[in-house]
């Protein structure tokens, strides 16, 4: 599918026999789908119409929610996932883990909230997670954040970008954003990574350090040609 519509990829995207067209104005939309649609009978595909949604302000995509310049987790599953019951097993653990990681994006220090868990599921075998305080913890934690998802906002490349970054004691965590007209933050995107052994060991100057050439590695896609700002709470890198 993804071949068929490569031509219309700017405003065209699929995953499998999932497709969205996406535009600025009506008269662009209108456009948009003539071309799609005119290239899906082309390659012999058809779609029906039940299955269809025209011209919607927002709309659920593959577990997201669209539309307005942002996009967010379905709360459908969000509302689901709070009613997640303790995992009993290591697959349990990593069943929830790999669920709540789709959402990822979405949470602040999501590395740092899931380390926890991420530690239980070590190991080969699948039996009985040994589940305690701390582990008990990390999984309210990750439900609360999902439930307080931030919606992340498209990103104006007119406009400087800062990166927030921060790091503890066992991972990174980074925040990308622009101000808007108010002078207020607006999110496009959070990433976090855990400290592997070695870097558990690294002094605080060098673990802040990291997490700010770790927020320009992931955030490099948007940074080309932009002002970037880094915001830290470490004295010891301000200048």
């Amino acid at each position: 599918m993804n071949n068929v519509l490569r031509s219309h990829s700017s405003y065209a995207q699929a995953y499998i026999d999932h497709i969205i067209v996406y535009s600025k104005t009506w008269d662009e939309h209108l456009i948009h789908l003539r071309n799609v649609l005119q290239e899906l009978e082309n390659a012999g595909f058809s779609v029906k119409l039940r299955k269809c949604t025209f011209a919607a302000k927002e709309l659920q995509f593959l577990g997201h929610k669209i539309g307005g310049g942002k996009h967010g987790p379905d709360e459908d599953i969000i509302s689901a996932m709070k009613l997640l019951e303790r995992p009993k097993t290591k697959k349990d653990v990593r069943s929830v883990l790999g669920l709540m990681g789709f959402y990822r994006s979405y949470i602040p220090h999501y590395a740092e909230f899931a380390t926890p868990l991420t530690e239980l599921t070590k190991g080969k075998n699948s039996g009985d997670a040994k589940w305690g305080k701390r582990e008990e913890e990390s999984f309210c934690r990750l439900k609360k954040a999902l439930s307080e998802a931030t919606d992340l906002n498209a990103p104006d490349f007119g406009k400087p970008f800062e990166i927030h970054a921060d790091a503890s004691d066992y991972a990174v965590g980074c925040c990308l954003t622009q101000k808007d007209e108010k002078g207020d933050y607006r999110p496009i995107a959070f990433v976090s990574q855990k400290f592997n052994k070695t870097q558990r060991n690294w002094a605080t100057i060098e673990k802040e350090a990291y997490a700010i050439l770790f927020g320009f590695k992931k955030f490099d896609k948007w940074l080309h040609g932009s002002t970037v700002e880094i915001v830290t709470d470490h004295n010891p890198l301000k200048y």
